[in-house]
């Protein structure tokens, strides 16, 4: 995932606005499951946020990468 760009985590109701902003501008997004990791020192038991929320990431669309080549 080298050419991902980490950019937060995110649950609903603002999940999908996100992508759609993102996605308007032309990026990518890619979106994964929070992990235990992910989360603030003891929330570890956290499993309402693990279940709801998405890590983000974006990498440039096609258009953009057919620019920067």
């Amino acid at each position: 995932m080298s050419d991902w760009e980490r950019r937060f985590m995110v649950g609903p109701p603002r999940l999908q606005e996100v992508v759609d902003l993102y996605e308007s501008m032309g990026l990518e997004v890619k979106l994964e499951a929070v992990l235990a990791t992910d989360l603030p020192a003891g929330c570890h038991d956290c499993r309402a946020a693990m279940a709801l929320f998405r890590v983000v990431y974006t990498r440039p669309g096609p258009a953009q990468q057919a620019h920067t080549t």
